[in-house]
């Protein structure tokens, strides 16, 4: 499907940079002191998810998703390229082939479209009485 393929596109494109900017990428997602977070950085986290539940939702089978199927989605995606990249970055992925960004790449083609289409299993958590 197209979401699938930008989806994909853009997933690449994430452990790419990983890749090739290991210490940008390290910085970008280093832990912040509370003191030093500010709304224009919560924001800014908030419009970069926002991106990826729109796409996610894109391409979702079967119509109107509900939100927070399209949000656990959107979490297993970037899950998945960011432990993608984080296992390029620190080598663990070297040992099993000769290409490890290849082979992180195909890990993402592999599953990309499972894991932004609806979990099995249980619906959206319930508040208990």
């Amino acid at each position: 499907a197209e979401g699938d393929e930008k989806l994909l596109a853009g997933g690449r494109s994430y452990i790419r940079f990983a890749h090739a900017n290991p210490a940008l990428f390290r910085l970008m997602f280093s832990v912040i002191p509370p003191q030093r977070r500010d709304d224009e950085l919560r924001e800014a986290s908030r419009a970069a998810f926002e991106t990826l539940r729109q796409a996610v939702a894109r391409g979702w089978p079967g119509g109107a998703p509900d939100p927070d199927s399209v949000t656990r989605a959107a979490l297993r995606a970037w899950a998945l390229v960011h432990g993608l990249g984080q296992l390029l970055l620190d080598g663990q992925l070297d040992w099993l082939e000769e290409d490890p960004l290849g082979l992180a790449e195909a890990v993402l083609a592999d599953r990309i479209a499972v894991y932004c289409r609806p979990a099995p299993g249980p619906g959206p958590r319930q508040e208990s009485p």
